[in-house]
């Protein structure tokens, strides 16, 4: 995955704060606009978390791939393995 990353982010401004192919290692965040009208911002898991994370990902990839998948079975298991991978960047942080 690290490999895939640095491929993909070819173009990426690389400093300490956002490494590429590494898993991060400061906080981050992003921000949305709510229902409400107005912005938000929404906390990505702590960087310590991310490794659990990604290898609770890499198991459900992993059961997935133990078995053939064909048609709809294929379409929900690639929405189910990438809404999960999403999620880790967009779940809040423990507190």
């Amino acid at each position: 995955m690290f490999a895939l990353h640095r491929t993909v982010l070819t173009e990426a401004v690389m400093d300490i704060y956002k490494p590429v192919g590494k898993w991060k290692n400061e906080s981050n965040f992003t921000n949305y606009i709510g229902n409400d009208d107005r912005q938000h911002l929404r906390e990505f898991p702590a960087p310590k978390k991310i490794p659990t994370l990604m290898s609770q990902w890499l198991e459900k990839l992993n059961q997935f791939c133990a078995k053939p998948l064909t048609g709809i079975n294929a379409v929900g298991a690639y929405a189910s393995l990438h809404l999960d991978f999403v999620t880790v960047h967009h779940r809040p942080r423990s507190r």
